[in-house]
């Protein structure tokens, strides 16, 4: 398989599932959590969660971290997923407006549902808990479907991914 069309497996897995889990390592501690996502249009993942969450008191003391996405529900035969190791930081609150409407567009997509959902601008800044966080892969891999019998992994071209726009 060439790398457009390792890239087009990789944005199928993005954009059709909608959970990642997410492992972070603090003071020998390590810890895993299944967080909702929405996708940046730099490949970037957001997702919000309380400050003081394990994950989140882990990533204030180090930011590197590693997800895989997948879906759970599919067979052996059909299962398919990613896994990446990325750098983790909150999302400035410059930023929030579009994170947020983008978010929530994404999560959400029947406006009658995103309007139970939707939650404004100042639950995540200031004396807020909650904060949205940017995840960033650094290097990025999907199952080599052309080993049989052993489980191997192939580096994706992150150039060749952001080359086409995730549409979700």
């Amino acid at each position: 398989m060439n790398q457009n069309e390792l890239c087009d497996r990789v944005r199928k897995i993005i954009s059709t599932n909608r959970y990642l889990t997410m492992a972070t390592a603090g003071d020998r501690n390590p810890w895993i959590a299944p967080l909702a996502y929405s996708v940046e249009p730099d490949y970037s993942f957001v997702y919000y969660s309380a400050q003081d969450s394990t994950h989140s008191l882990h990533i204030h003391q180090n930011p590197t971290v590693a997800c895989a996405i997948f879906d759970s529900r599919a067979s052996s035969d059909d299962a398919d997923g990613i896994q990446f190791s990325a750098k983790v930081e909150e999302v400035h609150w410059n930023h929030l407006p579009g994170v947020i409407l983008r978010y929530f567009q994404q999560s959400f997509p029947l406006e009658e549902i995103r309007r139970r959902w939707e939650r404004p601008i100042e639950e995540f800044a200031g004396l807020a808990i909650q904060r949205f966080y940017r995840i960033m892969p650094m290097h990025l891999y999907t199952i080599d479907l052309t080993v049989q019998k052993v489980d191997r992994r192939v580096e994706i071209d992150m150039n060749a991914l952001k080359s086409i726009p995730l549409h979700r």
